[in-house]
């Protein structure tokens, strides 16, 4: 089935709703805080999503020039719905592979849960490292593996058993990156200094297990994929996971072990 356009609006929204409280709440105030000790006075946000990195970082560097991106228009436009105008971000589209910024711009680059999802990695690290000043700062974090991180493993396997045949791999695809040999060699290659890769646990939180489904299901692009395979099976899918959910989590005030790494490098 076509895809209708509505369908990145409907993500956006649940993802600034649902899935950002379990997810990236917790992690956006843990990278943000690892810049706010320094002197800084311009940063570049890639793959900021409705800007929960973003608006962290103007109550910190209240004067400092922020850039913020992301590939998925979608996504920005949420953003500027909740964040301020008066603070005054500079929003673009842009491919973290080919940054449209002149080389030695940036005192520091900052990056949530969106390496995972650029084709070539290495392309994207190195032009973190470009528009990087010397001494500037390269902060990223990345998921752990589907394994560890049982909750979003509950709605990937949840999905799949609802089609087996042509089963989507989107949850496969955030949870890539959990090597932390790996994440090194990135930075390394890229010629970063100092670099640092830590395994940073956190607990999220959703006011119940409806919200839970709804970031899982409706608020990332596994909704896209289900829809296109057959949309009639959301229902069943939904309230599938919302049993197992709740079993696992109880009903309300979940608490939800997250696992994920976080990578530093100075230019």
């Amino acid at each position: 089935m076509p895809i209708n356009p509505s369908f990145n609006r409907i993500i956006a929204e649940n993802y600034e709703n649902y899935l950002g409280p379990i997810f990236n709440d917790v992690y956006a105030k843990d990278l943000t805080r690892r810049l706010a000790s320094h002197k800084i006075n311009s940063i570049l946000e890639t793959a900021c999503g409705t800007g929960q990195v973003t608006r962290l970082l103007r109550k910190i560097f209240p004067e400092t020039r922020i850039v913020s991106t992301d590939l998925n228009p979608g996504m920005i436009e949420m953003a500027k719905k909740v964040v301020s105008e008066n603070d005054k971000i500079e929003w673009h589209n842009a491919n973290a592979e080919e940054l449209p910024y002149d080389s030695s711009t940036f005192d520091a680059v900052i990056c949530q849960f969106g390496l995972m999802f650029v084709p070539d990695k290495q392309k994207a690290v190195n032009e973190a490292f470009r528009v990087l000043k010397n001494g500037g700062r390269f902060i990223f974090n990345t998921w752990d593996s589907l394994e560890i991180n049982n909750i979003s493993k509950m709605a990937n396997d949840t999905v799949n058993t609802f089609f087996k045949d042509n089963p989507p791999d989107f949850f496969r695809v955030p949870f890539s990156m959990h090597d932390s040999n790996e994440i090194e060699k990135l930075l390394q290659n890229s010629g970063f200094s100092n670099i640092t890769v830590e395994n940073v646990l956190f607990t999220g939180h959703a006011d119940s297990a409806d919200d839970a489904v709804k970031a899982l299901i409706s608020g990332t692009p596994v909704y896209i994929a289900i829809c296109e395979r057959d949309e009639k099976m959301l229902p069943d899918i939904q309230q599938s996971l919302h049993k197992r959910i709740e079993s696992e989590f109880g009903t309300s005030s979940l608490k939800i072990p997250l696992s994920a790494w976080v990578a530093e490098g100075v230019k």
